[in-house]
């Protein structure tokens, strides 16, 4: 296989809008082209084609080395169901890596024929993984058998991170950063008020005994009416390119987001960080990284909570700095190894197909 170029067909979701979207792809490809010793490039694909997987897309699957479903929040009714028939015609390897389940307060859980697809799609792949435990027991619940499952975290973790001096952090003051996710998801008009009147709190509370910076991380530019609602002197928009939005997560003291990569990108850059979540995939991250308390259900929030919590992970922040060091350095080695058993089956299968 020396100077043997690999064809990995590559799906995943396909928007480009949203920042945790961008990040996990480009994590993805980098830590493949990282990790795997071998000359590789990528066909991508967006995951609707599993939904009905017509002749032509199952014909450029079928001449990759290997079919990798990488990252992203798949496991989801948007995707679902697939067309299990012609993914069963799949002929290259397929391998599912560090993917998680969707469902947001307030929505369906999986019927039936969504069930089945997550069990036959578990099935035909070779190697499986998710990003976190609830995924996992999601899979088991539908049929998939648990040693299969290997849980090895979200590749956003590690985006790399690129520097930009577009955004003018002042060293000597505390710097907070905000993200709210408000579009998409049927809840929200249920708890909109105490949200923003919440997020006015903490931002005013650290302007006020702190004389902080406050940044809002932009993740979609659907937030932009949002940002207009945020009552905070000064407030800067941060709204850049994934790779440097992760800097700038790494040059804030402390982070508040509701965007489940708003969290990824803070812990990947070792900021301790508060998230409110609005779907099962936010406190599944706070339970996989091992430290659920910094994870709120929005459905939980009461006045004043996210003053008390901010100042909790505030004065604790050095704590949970070290703790993500270490926890990160855990993760990596897993989805490294993961990786290598990709490596693998691709040397394994090459020319097989």
């Amino acid at each position: 296989m020396e100077n043997e170029k690999i064809k990995i067909g590559l799906l995943h979701v396909w928007g480009k809008e949203n920042v945790g979207d961008v990040a996990i792809v480009r994590a993805v490809k980098k830590m493949l082209t990282d990790n795997l010793d071998l000359e590789i490039e990528f066909d991508d694909y967006p995951m609707e084609i599993l939904q009905k997987l017509n002749a032509i897309n199952l014909e450029r699957l079928n001449s990759c080395n290997v079919v990798i479903i990488g990252g992203g929040g798949i496991y989801y009714k948007e995707f679902l169901p697939y067309d299990n028939e012609n993914i069963k015609k799949i002929k290259s390897p397929l391998v599912i890596f560090g993917v998680g389940y969707i469902r947001e307060i307030g929505s369906e859980g999986m019927d039936e024929e969504e069930r089945r697809g997550l069990y036959e799609l578990n099935t035909k792949a070779a190697l499986s993984s998710v990003r976190d435990g609830r995924t996992k027991e999601l899979l088991v619940e539908s049929g998939v058998d648990a040693e299969k499952i290997e849980v090895v975290g979200d590749p956003a973790i590690f985006l790399p991170e690129i520097a930009t001096d577009r955004i003018n952090f002042d060293m000597g003051r505390i710097k907070v950063g905000m993200n709210l996710n408000y579009a998409g998801w049927i809840g929200f008009g249920k708890y909109e008020e105490m949200i923003v009147n919440s997020y006015n709190q903490v931002g005013r509370y650290f302007q006020d005994n702190f004389g902080a910076q406050i940044f809002y991380m932009k993740h979609h530019p659907g937030e932009s009416d949002i940002v207009d609602r945020l009552e905070m002197e000064d407030l800067k928009v941060i709204d850049l390119a994934a790779e440097e939005q992760k800097y700038a997560y790494g040059r804030l003291d402390l982070a508040l987001g509701m965007k489940l990569h708003s969290a990824v990108l803070a812990f990947g850059a070792e900021t301790p960080f508060l998230n409110l979540g609005y779907d099962v995939r936010n406190k599944s991250f706070g339970d996989f990284i091992g430290f659920p308390e910094l994870v709120i259900g929005a459905n939980e929030l009461e006045e004043g909570m996210l003053v008390s919590k901010m100042l909790e992970v505030f004065d604790k922040r050095e704590f949970y700095q070290k703790k993500f060091v270490a926890r990160k350095k855990d993760i990596l080695k897993t989805q490294i190894e993961f990786i290598k058993k990709i490596e693998k089956l691709i040397k394994e299968n090459n020319g097989k197909n």
